[in-house]
């Protein structure tokens, strides 16, 4: 099975001005599709589940179709077909082709955002290979490959290019290789286990798999509660309830609930955080929901509250800001992982403050900034770069003879700190178009459309800088702004990281302000040099709807 997250961002990171500076977009849809697969089931205690769909996939493959719903209105379907094929080397092989469309709102734009993915696996669920395509609506389709190679390490091949539509043969090679663990299954392994093996009251599996969407090994842990009566459609069915939890090796990425019927087969899934429910159906109700889908405004779906306000956002050289971890009612962590997830710089400092909370220290890196705190300066402790900090990669293609042209333009200047400044303000001014309909695009392509969201500036601007020898990362984050009746709340948003003078100073390529102001906690970086930026997502993911963010002080 494979527990797919499309995910397309967007935000705006201030509500109240015209130059609304990304989108954010939460569709966090895992495929939970499972069907058939246990002869007799004699086992379930009283009431029995009901068999809601027949078709035994391991034994004859089939289709699923499943409606998205969020916060209740239709916003797009997940299609699934299982086929058995024979393979020369493998010999029975099972191909599994999944299509996931979502659409939404981003402000006032219509957004389209797809992904389909071809596993051919095992029927154990080990990988052979994946191909994963994700396109949105104005951009060229991204390919992506994996497979295994004779040395049993999974290789990734870029093969098309998000500017060209084609292989760049003069750009830098899009292949790296993941560091792959043996007993790692493919992207649909929990789908088998469940088809071959449905769960008992009571129960508990892990399955550990390879996510193509985040491009990294995650597991995820299910527990079978109890069996139950619950809404399907206008009617009720009784299913077992099973909670999970998806997780990588650095923090919880989702925690949400399914139910099944008693041949293992996935009816209904519920992800309270982000009020989305996938739900099993047929291709007709599919058809039919989805011709006239809902106008759900996902930015206001992933707004992080705030209690206290900053009257001066822009212009703040320090804030303390106290983040409380507030889980969820229905199925809340043992632990919380904010300590362990909010990373530590010279510009911001993580301490604990109690068993859920902690205080988050940011200071602007702004230049009038740091002399104004004068005594601040000489206590930043110098860090370091790494060699993905300064290559060209699928992301950032700052080899890309467009993207050296626009950095040898955007400064004239040789003083490393005045040639980040120059860099950040060329990018503010020259992406003039903010497009909320799309998401993740790779710097090359920014550089051809000059239009984007948040993550377009970052990227665009991490890529001319190491057209111009700077070390750069993407940011992604949190950042306080204020809604049109004056709440404040915290927005989820990117920005790039420049490595001048021993330290990684942020740069907001969205404002051009000569760094940034320290309205903002940084919840993830990346170089993206094995890793594809939609990894920057998942801390927004697990906070969604379980933190509360209180301004303790500001300067």
């Amino acid at each position: 099975m494979r527990w797919k997250i499309v995910v397309a961002f967007d935000e705006g990171y201030q509500i109240m001005q015209k130059k609304s500076l990304f989108f954010l977009l939460i569709l966090t849809v895992f495929g939970l599709h499972v069907m058939t697969g246990c002869p007799g089931c004699n086992f379930w205690s009283k009431p029995k589940l009901p068999i809601v769909n027949p078709t035994r996939y391991l034994e004859t493959g089939g289709e699923i179709w499943e409606q998205i719903n969020l916060k209740g209105e239709p916003s797009g379907f997940q299609h699934t077909t299982v086929v058995k094929k024979q393979d020369e080397q493998n010999g029975e092989i099972f191909e599994i082709t999944q299509e996931t469309v979502i659409q939404a709102n981003r402000f006032d734009r219509h957004v389209q955002n797809s992904q389909k993915t071809i596993v051919h696996q095992k029927p154990d669920g080990t990988l052979i290979k994946a191909q994963n395509t994700v396109q949105s609506l104005d951009r060229q389709p991204v390919v992506t490959i994996f497979a295994m190679d004779e040395h049993g390490k999974m290789a990734v091949h870029s093969t098309v290019d998000s500017v060209s539509g084609e292989i760049d043969a003069d750009a830098v090679p899009h292949t790296r290789e993941i560091d792959w663990k043996p007993e790692t299954l493919g992207p649909f392994a929990v789908l088998f286990s469940l088809w071959q093996n449905p769960m008992k009251t009571g129960e508990s599996r892990n399955v550990r798999y390879f996510d193509v969407m985040f491009e990294e090994i995650v597991q995820v842990e299910m527990n079978a509660e109890k069996i139950e009566t619950i809404s399907y459609y206008n009617d009720e069915t009784t299913l077992l309830r099973i909670n999970a939890v998806l997780k990588n090796d650095r923090q919880t990425i989702a925690v949400f609930t399914f139910w099944t019927d008693v041949n293992g087969n996935i009816v209904k899934t519920v992800f309270p955080s982000q009020e989305m429910e996938i739900v099993l159906s047929t291709r007709e109700k599919v058809k039919a929901a989805n011709t006239n889908p809902g106008n759900v405004n996902v930015i206001l779906q992933a707004l992080v509250p705030v209690q206290g306000m900053i009257n001066n956002p822009r212009e703040t050289k320090q804030t303390v800001f106290r983040v409380q971890w507030i889980g969820d009612k229905n199925q809340p962590l043992a632990t919380s992982p904010l300590a362990q997830m909010i990373p530590q710089s010279a510009f911001q400092t993580v301490r604990e403050a109690g068993p859920d909370v902690v205080e988050v220290t940011v200071t602007s890196s702004r230049q009038d900034s740091l002399s104004e705190l004068g005594a601040f300066v000489p206590q930043m402790p110098k860090e370091t770069t790494e060699k993905g900090d300064q290559e060209s990669n699928e992301w950032l293609q700052a080899n890309y003879p467009n993207i050296v042209k626009l950095a040898n333009v955007a400064s004239e200047n040789t003083f490393v700190p005045q040639v980040a400044v120059d860099l950040e303000k060329f990018v503010h001014d020259k992406l003039q178009q903010v497009d909320y309909s799309d998401s993740f695009a790779a710097a090359g392509d920014v550089a051809r459309t000059l239009k984007g969201d948040s993550a377009a500036y970052a990227v665009l601007l991490a890529a001319v800088a190491r057209a111009r020898n700077i070390p750069s990362r993407v940011v992604s984050g949190l950042v306080y702004t204020q809604t049109k009746t004056g709440e404040g709340v915290m927005v989820f948003h990117f920005w790039t990281e420049l490595y001048v003078d021993g330290h990684w100073h942020s740069f907001d390529a969205t404002l051009g302000r000569g760094g940034t102001d320290a309205s903002r906690i940084i919840l993830a970086r990346s170089n993206l040099a094995n890793e594809p930026i939609s990894s920057l997502l998942m801390p927004m993911m697990t906070l969604a709807g379980h933190v509360q963010v209180t301004i303790m002080e500001t300067k």
